[in-house]
């Protein structure tokens, strides 16, 4: 009975210490996390085509159309890899509160640290307004 008791407090205090480390470990992925976080309304956008950049800007908010259906990127969204449909139509909400629509052929979008990346085989601009 005394050895099953010393082995107790042995692990409890093994765990502790571990629990202890975990936590800081923890606590240290959110910091970094968070540092990638803003309070600004504003993320960025970058579009790509095989021939350049077709797109950088600051945009609010972006609707990407994808095989599961059509997403909502807005700043400080969780990262994220997404192939987008063929024949799907990119909605683009720019700082200014200008609305473009892109019709786009196959691609992929990319966002991680409040930078989309969308690369597309091609793209068309078919509408832009102000809102």
């Amino acid at each position: 009975m005394l050895f099953g008791i010393k082995l107790y407090v042995v692990t409890y205090c093994i765990f502790k210490k571990l629990k202890k480390n975990i936590i800081f470990v923890l606590k240290i992925i959110e910091i970094n996390n968070m540092s990638s976080f803003t309070d600004s309304k504003i993320f960025d956008l970058i579009i790509y085509t095989p021939s350049d950049t077709y797109l950088a800007s600051k945009v609010k908010s972006v609707h990407i159309p994808s095989a599961a259906g059509t997403f909502q990127v807005l700043v400080n969204h969780a990262p994220i890899i997404a192939a987008i449909t063929n024949n799907g139509i990119i909605r683009v909400v720019n700082e200014n509160d200008i609305t473009s629509q892109y019709l786009v052929q196959e691609g992929i979008a990319e966002l991680h640290s409040n930078q989309l990346t969308i690369t597309v085989s091609e793209i068309n601009t078919i509408s832009y307004k102000n809102d």
